[in-house]
């Protein structure tokens, strides 16, 4: 199992994700007798405002049903939960030895989800807190995993790995990044530069279509109505403001 194939069990598994792993529409290619290879994961965390989108309507119920937006209890019976979006990522090896994760994790909503998506990329999370590093929103999941307000985010991600008898990064085969947390973004054009020498505009049309996709998502936010936006604060434990309707 790769980081990329665990992360997406986890995701499909706590939050209703649709993941799509290895396809084409998502920038795979094959590298033919070459010591080089990628891999790819597209994540979905379906909302009912993804019907706004009939292209990303197509594909999710494709894969998971008509009632794909129902997926993650937390979306259910709301528009727009504090968990949603979509994001690409994208591996690449050498050698039958990943050497780098392409991708961001924090365009899924203002809960403290990124930094779990960041441990399964092999990315240091140390000594993150809800609450400090996270904002201050309870994070619940299909299965049982929760975050609460305090919560180290790495040690209560542990432990719930643990009693389901799974395998943390860091002490197995997984990738594990060789920077900490801050060194991974300042080193990243660095290592971009690096993995375009070597596997070409694979590299480039990755963050293209990453952003593009994200992009498509915000469009669709001319959608939510005014009692949407309020559930959508409410459940973030934010009041309303003038400036996050700009």
């Amino acid at each position: 199992m790769t980081n990329l194939e665990y992360l997406a069990w986890f995701l499909e598994e706590t939050f209703g994700a649709i993941c799509f792993h290895n396809e084409i529409e998502d920038g795979y290619v094959e590298f033919p007798n070459e010591n080089k290879e990628i891999e790819t994961l597209a994540v979905y965390f379906p909302n009912e405002l993804d019907l706004m989108d009939w292209e990303i309507t197509e594909r999710l119920t494709r894969k998971a049903g008509k009632e794909f937006f129902r997926r993650y209890v937390g979306a259910r019976n709301v528009r727009l939960c504090p968990v949603y979006g979509n994001l690409l990522f994208t591996a690449y090896r050498l050698n039958n030895e990943t050497i780098y994760i392409q991708g961001e994790s924090f365009f899924c909503g203002p809960t403290g989800l990124g930094f779990i998506i960041d441990y399964f990329l092999g990315r240091d999370i140390s000594y993150r807190t809800v609450g400090k590093d996270a904002p201050k929103v309870e994070l619940k999941g299909n299965n049982g995993f929760q975050l609460k307000i305090g919560d180290d985010i790495l040690l209560t991600l542990k432990k719930f790995l643990l009693e389901q008898k799974k395998k943390l990064i860091g002490i197995s085969d997984f990738y594990k990044s060789p920077y900490n947390y801050t060194g991974e973004f300042l080193n990243k054009e660095k290592r971009i530069t690096e993995l375009t020498k070597e596997f070409g505009c694979v590299v480039v049309n990755s963050s293209k279509l990453a952003g593009e996709r994200q992009e498509k998502f915000r469009a669709t936010l001319k959608y939510m109505s005014e009692e949407d936006w309020d559930i959508f604060f409410k459940a973030i434990g934010k009041e309303r403001r003038k400036e996050d309707d700009e």
